[in-house]
């Protein structure tokens, strides 16, 4: 048998809606990163394979597991574990710099001045999900000795045994760093040879120069101790190796088990001494590493690195190990200072070190790392809510960092919560308390035929349906969206009016025994209940062309569970299709999208439609930051017809342009600010030089345009950077996704080598 990709039942706080949901968002970016190629190993080729891509992905795919237990994850996490071991120094043939070898671990050039180096940090965040995937694998030998997994190359292995080869290989990866530990430090260190490396303020990407935004420096670090999130990186690593080799239950296995345990363990007591974690008599001293080169203490811990030491601690102390609550509580405490304003995030765990007003691309780092601190609920599940306020004011476009965020929420979600927990998606612009368990009675949908009886609920006729359970009693009305579709399950078809007009569905509630995480299982599998447990709420009618409906239903009396039945009437040509049932509520914190494209385009896309202009990311200075989004004008026009090329009405025909897709919008405030700079061979009276800025409806098809400000300099072929702050709410108003487009128009069939910079735009949603 093969393993089936199903959504489990298991207990989670995570409806299946929102599971099935960030599944199809995340698609196959765990075996979608770039790596080097054997075959092409020139300088600068091979310089910056996806190590924290992929490492990111695979670490999100292991807190969905530990979340859902679910089969979807550990296929791909396989999936993952088979892409990227088959890009190792020793499979592509790379020689380490510093070990005048290939290696069983992974490499690059990026952070080594163009010489490819294997790195102890990158081992760790690779290692420790393939690891994970084998510690849950052999922990079931029954399950997995007969599900079998298809390789890449087509042939067929069970996953117990493909659980056995990723550990060796993971294993070997780790082992390949071992001289690198010291014992008595509990640390990993660098190299002795690691001033060989030299110094660089830029490296080769692809064959093109790009400058760091520090100069690299190995002249000073031979045999310095690393810092605590890459020593930790292995920690993580050695817990999991630790687990699964005693899930062999053989001599050998033991033995290596006992290692990797005793390494993790010198790991964690060494940082307790050196912070002083737990010592009520000394002050908790947390730095970014042990000493500096020249042997003063390093600088404070930056709060996205802090991270990684958070997951090794708290990860440890579910293993009962070392760390006790005492010592979480220490860092509970530690991230209540570094946010006390939720929308002003501290960048270091000590708030005083370094300005008072971080730069907004370190307030935005802080941002999206802030949720690695998530495990701390643990112990204070009121941190929960804090950390995903702040996450959620983060919007960089989707990156691995992104992915492995949406995760940890997913995984430490309360059962009781007052609002989605991922709030990204087109439709999820309003909050919801979303259900945690439903169950079909026939099928998967609402549908109708001679086979399904017809029964009476509370005096109305009920065929097909669909029952959900909420946490707790609800008092506020209910959400639900819904369409008529043509033949689920197969059977007959129809198209537009000729479906007829259906009497639509009704909907009842329940308030029985609450049920608790450990019992949904139960719950699935249960004999339904009784007709007469249910009273009737409201009916809702059917729109017979297809189209996406909204109704609202008001339950007159308290309720924790939700039965969507379809009318009894009709046949199967008036079919239901129910995507959520949810309630509404309002999220207090306003949104802020506070882009500086200091490290990419922020979610920003350039026009693709209008190919006389390219779109770029610039990494230099623009005197606002170091990033900037620009827009040049590559054509001259021969005729009118090249010219119309460039109208797309998907920007609301601006010609050139960058544009931020799906803003949410809450109805009570939408405001856009920013800088913009144009230049052109232009300098006289005409419009050559101009900017808008400009909101659609992105909810409609074709787009409609809200507003738009423009503005055109005349006898200046350089406007300078010039800042613009307008406010869109009234032309918004309630328009629940927004297109937002900065860019200019084309002037005449003329050349004028037009370019459009921007920079430092910020969206402020009001909520």
């Amino acid at each position: 048998m093969s393993i089936s990709v199903i959504f489990s039942a298991h207990a989670s706080a995570v409806s299946p809606t929102e599971l099935e949901d960030w599944y199809d968002r995340f698609g196959n970016r765990h075996k979608s990163a770039t790596f080097p190629d054997s075959s092409n190993a020139a300088p600068g080729v091979y310089q910056r394979p996806s190590l924290w891509g992929q490492s990111g992905s695979m670490r999100a795919l292991v807190e969905v597991h530990k979340g859902n237990q679910d089969s979807v994850s550990i296929l791909k996490l396989a999936e993952a574990a088979e892409h990227v071991l088959a890009y190792t120094s020793e499979k592509l043939g790379f020689i380490d710099v510093l070990q005048n070898k290939t290696l069983p671990a992974w490499g690059t050039g990026y952070y080594s001045c163009n010489q490819y180096r294997v790195s102890a940090v990158h081992t760790g965040v690779l290692s420790y999900p393939i690891a994970y995937f084998s510690r849950v694998v052999l922990s079931n030998p029954l399950k997995y000795q007969s599900e079998m997994y298809t390789r890449l190359d087509g042939s067929v292995v069970n996953y117990y045994d493909l659980a056995k080869e990723f550990l060796t290989e993971a294993n070997r990866a780790v082992e390949s760093h071992s001289h690198q530990f010291d014992a008595q430090e509990g640390a990993y260190r660098f190299p002795s040879n690691y001033s060989s490396i030299g110094s660089c303020s830029e490296v080769l990407i692809s064959g093109t120069t790009k400058k760091l935004h520090g100069a690299q420096d190995f002249t000073l670090k031979n045999n310095q101790i690393q810092p605590y999130n890459m020593t930790m990186a292995l920690g993580m690593a050695h817990i999991e190796l630790s687990n699964a080799f005693t899930l062999l239950g053989t001599s050998l296995g033991n033995t290596e088990a006992a290692k990797h345990l005793d390494i993790a363990s010198k790991i964690a007591a060494a940082f307790k001494r050196d912070t002083h974690l737990g010592d009520a008599s000394q002050t908790f001293d947390w730095r970014y590493l042990k000493f500096d080169v020249d042997g003063s203490q390093g600088r404070v811990e930056d709060v996205t690195h802090a991270g990684l030491v958070v997951g090794f601690i708290t990860r440890m102390f579910e293993e009962s190990l070392v760390f006790n609550q005492a010592d979480i509580q220490v860092l509970i405490d530690a991230f209540n200072t570094v946010a006390q304003n939720p929308a002003k995030v501290h960048t270091h765990v000590n708030y005083t070190y370094g300005s008072s007003t971080p730069t907004a691309s370190a307030q935005r780092k802080a941002q999206r790392g802030i949720v690695s601190w998530t495990p701390l609920s643990l112990v204070d599940p009121s941190l929960y809510d804090k950390i995903r306020q702040i996450f959620h004011q983060y919007e960089g476009g989707y990156d691995a960092n992104n992915w492995y965020g949406e995760a940890v929420l997913l995984r430490f979600a309360p059962k009781d919560r007052q609002y989605p927990i991922l709030a990204r998606s087109p439709s999820d612009h309003k909050s919801y308390i979303p259900n945690y368990a439903l169950r079909f009675s026939n099928g998967s949908g609402l549908y109708r035929n001679s086979a399904i009886p017809v029964t009476t609920i509370d005096g109305k006729s009920a065929s097909s349906c669909a029952e959900y359970v909420f946490s707790k009693p609800q008092t506020r009305p209910l959400e639900i969206e819904y369409r008529q579709v043509q033949s689920i399950g197969n059977l007959d078809s129809c198209s537009g009016t000729a479906c007829g007009t259906s009497p639509g569905f009704h909907v009842f509630t329940a308030n029985l025994a609450r049920i608790e995480e450990e019992d949904v299982a139960s719950f699935l599998a249960a004999t339904p209940l009784q007709e007469s447990d249910w009273s009737y709420a409201d009916s809702l009618p059917m729109d017979p062309s297809g189209v996406a409906q909204t109704g609202s239903v008001a339950p007159n009396q308290p309720y924790n569970r939700v039965l969507v039945c379809r009318s009894g009437a009709g046949n199967a040509r008036d079919n239901i299709s129910v995507r959520y049932v949810g309630i509404p509520l309002t999220v207090p914190l306003n949104l802020e999208y506070d882009d500086d494209f200091r490290y990419s385009t922020d979610g920003w896309i350039g026009n693709s439609i209008c190919t006389d202009f390219t779109n770029t990311h610039q990494s230099a200075d623009s005197g606002h930051s170091l990033g900037y989004l620009k827009i040049s004008e590559t054509h001259t026009y021969a005729s009118s017809d090249s010219y119309s090329t460039c109208r797309p009405l998907s920007t609301g025909k601006l010609d050139f342009s960058y544009q931020k897709d799906q803003v949410l919008n809450y109805g009570q405030g939408f405001k856009i600010s920013g800088w913009t700079r144009f230049q052109s061979n232009y300098n006289g009276g005409s419009r050559v030089n101009n900017r808008c800025v400009k909101v659609l409806d992105a909810s409609q098809i074709p787009e409609v345009v809200l507003a738009s400000k423009c503005v055109n300099w005349t006898n200046t072929n350089d406007t300078g950077w010039r800042h613009f702050d307008y406010d869109f709410t009234a032309q918004v108003g309630t328009v629940p996704e927004v297109r937002v487009v900065i860019g200019g128009t084309d002037s005449w069939k003329a050349n004028w080598n037009q370019t459009m910079s921007i920079d430092d735009i910020k969206i402020t949603v009001k909520q």
